[in-house]
């Protein structure tokens, strides 16, 4: 799958591979499992995509910057070999015209995989969190050299309390979207991340409230409001001019 997106922080998702293995409560309603469904596919045997027909895609995307990749898995899936991983690397680096955002709930083996071979300089690598059982991940994530290192709180399904975010670059927060039984977000939950944010000098992006209707006002899962302001911040990035060799 390639192709423009909804996802309001990013400009166009490319899988390199579907379908992922549930590792927390935040991944209980994943839209992926939702649309495997739809689409006849057992989401729980991952799958590899045509790397080939991906890499001509990308290089039609002339208008397009900013890439989330794999939206339909995890790119350090553990079913996944580093052997590919790197493969999916060597794709990134074809293509310096683009910023790759990769994320992950496997951000304990993304650091095995960077011991032996460097960030791309336009890839973003984030992990994502929802409950406060998950919060070391952030401090995984600090221990790798990334140029920006996001993270996505979605959905938020408790308050999440205090922490660190120093040596982060950008925070996207939103609540859990469903057409059946969505989990609810208190606005205070949001809040107090962006008050960490704002600490810690992050750039802050809210996504929605979540629910299960979008509202009129934004067109957006709940509502992109945040008491009453939108919030879209990005952090500063520059495009590489030179091919990789």
């Amino acid at each position: 799958m390639g192709k423009d997106t909804a996802i309001e922080w990013t400009e166009a998702t490319l899988s390199l591979g579907w379908g992922c293995r549930k590792v927390d409560s935040a991944c209980l309603n994943c839209y992926m499992f939702r649309l495997s469904k739809q689409h006849g596919i057992d989401p729980t045997k991952p799958r590899i995509l045509d790397i080939e027909r991906k890499d001509k895609e990308l290089t039609r995307w002339k208008n397009k910057t900013m890439v989330f990749i794999n939206d339909m898995t995890d790119t350090f899936g553990e079913f996944y070999s580093f052997d590919l991983i790197e493969q999916w690397h060597q794709l990134f680096e074809r293509h310096p015209d683009k910023q790759f955002q990769l994320l992950t709930k496997r951000i304990g083996r993304a650091m095995l995989f960077y011991r032996e071979r460097p960030v791309p300089k336009n890839v973003w690598l984030g992990c994502s969190i929802g409950e406060r059982s998950r919060l070391f991940r952030i401090e995984q994530l600090k221990k790798i050299d990334a140029k920006i290192r996001f993270v996505s709180f979605e959905p938020v399904i408790e308050d999440l309390g205090d922490f660190s975010l120093e040596g982060i670059e950008w925070a996207i927060v939103g609540g859990e979207s469903d057409y059946y039984h969505p989990r609810p977000m208190k606005p205070e939950w949001a809040e107090s991340i962006r008050q960490i944010c704002e600490r810690d000098k992050v750039a802050f992006f809210f996504k929605q409230l979540g629910g299960k209707h979008k509202c009129e006002c934004c067109n957006a899962w709940g509502c992109a409001k945040l008491n009453g302001q939108i919030y879209r911040e990005y952090p500063k990035f520059e495009i590489q001019k030179l091919a990789y060799k």
